[in-house]
C-alpha cells in the first residue's frame, strides 16, 4: 500500500479488514498527456466477488500543452469485500486540443 504513494497515503483510508483497494495503473509514461479513471466496477460470481472493472485511458494530443516529465497515472477505489478476483478492462480515448 506504501508502494504507491509514500508521501501522501494515509492507512486509515481503507478499512482492510472490510474493504479492498483496486488500483488501475498505467506505468511509466514520457509526458502529461496520458490520464486514467475507473469508470465503472461490476459484481459477478458467488456473492459478488469477483469484479470487472472498466477503466478509461485518455491521450492527449500533441498541441494539448503537456509536459515533457515522466509520469505514473493511476486511480485507486476501496471496495467492499469479499473480493475473490478482479479482472481490468481498459480503452483508450484520444483527445485532441484546439484547431
Amino acid at each position: 500500500w506504501s508502494e504507491v504513494s509514500r508521501s501522501a497515503c494515509d492507512p486509515t483510508l481503507i478499512d482492510f479488514d472490510r474493504e479492498a483497494a483496486v488500483v488501475l495503473a498505467l506505468g511509466t509514461r514520457p509526458d502529461t498527456c496520458h490520464t486514467v479513471w475507473i469508470d465503472k466496477v461490476c459484481r459477478e460470481g458467488a456473492m459478488g466477488a469477483e469484479l470487472n472493472v472498466v477503466g478509461i485511458q485518455t491521450t492527449y494530443s500533441e498541441n494539448c500543452g503537456c509536459f515533457t516529465v515522466p509520469v505514473r497515472p493511476l486511480e485507486i477505489i476501496r471496495v467492499t469485500r469479499p473480493v475473490s478476483a478482479v479482472t481490468c478492462y481498459t480503452r483508450t480515448v484520444p483527445v485532441a486540443c484546439g484547431p
